[in-house]
């Protein structure tokens, strides 16, 4: 989990140019932020320090800061896939 700041940018570079199939990268907007980081164990979490990256198509990057661990999502567009009468497995709970 994050939150985000979204009237505060964040100055810190996405840590790569590219992806893992070597095109370019482009960040559309940088976000500072805490993201909840496990601790021992997962018995002690805290909030660190981290910026979210809105990446071109889509795709979301949280960064922490100290750890340099990435969260990345991609919004999917549920109305498109169901058009193309792709299935969409449930959220598991």
């Amino acid at each position: 989990m994050f939150i985000v700041n979204i009237d505060e940018p964040s100055q810190d570079p996405f840590p790569w140019d590219v992806d893992a199939n070597s095109i370019p990268l482009t960040i559309e907007h940088a976000f500072a932020g805490k993201g909840i980081a496990n601790g021992y164990g997962f018995r002690y979490p805290g909030s660190k320090p981290g910026s979210l990256y809105v990446i071109q198509n889509g795709l979301l990057a949280f960064v922490w800061k100290e750890s340099r661990a990435v969260l990345n999502l991609q919004r999917l567009n549920l109305q498109e896939l169901l058009k193309k009468g792709e299935r969409v497995p449930a959220f598991a709970s």
